[in-house]
């Protein structure tokens, strides 16, 4: 475990009446009641964790958000800063596991990707007639990609287990972008450490001289092309007999070479 002070902002979304509010009181305080009190905004609490997954010693900032629609815009606001999220809903309210996927999106738009963790509460009530099988919220836990923790909250059935599973993910996940980074690291070094070696730098000049002999070589085809036209034209013409004599006698004389 390292000897770190790490503080984590954790929010838990959902519909209201899943057991957001119970879920907080309970695992900071261990307190529960079975009095529903609708949460206005937000609400926060402030808890040291130790995750036996991880083997390590976080603090948790809790935010507890309102489920209505009528405080959306507020409580959005409360999102960013955000790097642990809980997506709640109630196995005995239908609604509210199909309003996971919004509440998802909704996170993802103020935090992007960060770690989430679906909680199934009210496990206690599981019937045949559920209005949320356990098949449900197994089927949308792989289809989201993410983890699923079934609680109770009211027994405490669960309940560290859903924390333990949460800042595991995110240590998980810490572990995976920092192996990345060495990877992108040791690939940069080796590309600047190759451009530093003798023999890939001869390979460069060499390169750049055969650019330079193509140039030339390019330049005098052009040449030859202009002269092959100039005398393609000089053949063409009707020149008098005088004109002949004088240009033989300058190629006799100058020893000139149709070298084309």
């Amino acid at each position: 475990m390292e000897d770190v002070d790490l503080t984590l902002k954790c929010i838990v979304v959902g519909n209201g009446a899943v057991g957001k509010t119970s879920l907080i009181t309970r695992f900071v305080k261990g307190e529960y009641t079975d009095e529903y009190k609708k949460t206005i905004g937000t609400d926060f609490l402030e808890t040291e964790f130790y995750s036996e997954s991880a083997d390590e010693e976080v603090t948790l900032h809790l935010w507890d958000t309102a489920g209505q629609e009528v405080f959306s815009t507020i409580t959005r606001s409360y999102y960013r800063g955000s790097a642990l999220c809980i997506l709640a809903f109630s196995t005995v309210d239908r609604a509210s596991f199909d309003a996971i996927k919004k509440w998802m999106s909704r996170v993802e738009e103020e935090c992007g990707p960060i770690p989430m963790v679906i909680m199934q509460n009210k496990i206690d009530l599981l019937t045949d007639s559920s209005e949320v099988s356990l098949v449900d919220g197994d089927a949308l836990a792989k289809e989201l990609d993410l983890p699923i923790v079934r609680t109770c909250v009211k027994d405490e059935r669960g309940v560290k287990e859903l924390f333990d599973t949460l800042v595991s993910t995110y240590f998980d996940l810490k572990a995976d972008q920092e192996a990345l980074e060495v990877i992108k690291g040791r690939a940069i070094d080796e590309e600047e450490e190759d451009e530093s070696k003798p023999e890939t730098a001869g390979k460069k000049r060499r390169s750049r001289k055969e650019d330079i002999k193509d140039m030339k070589k390019s330049d005098s085809t052009l040449s030859r092309d202009k002269k092959r036209t100039v005398k393609s034209l000089a053949e063409g013409l009707d020149l008098t007999p005088e004109v002949k004599e004088k240009r033989n006698k300058f190629d006799d004389d100058h020893q000139v070479i149709d070298w084309w």
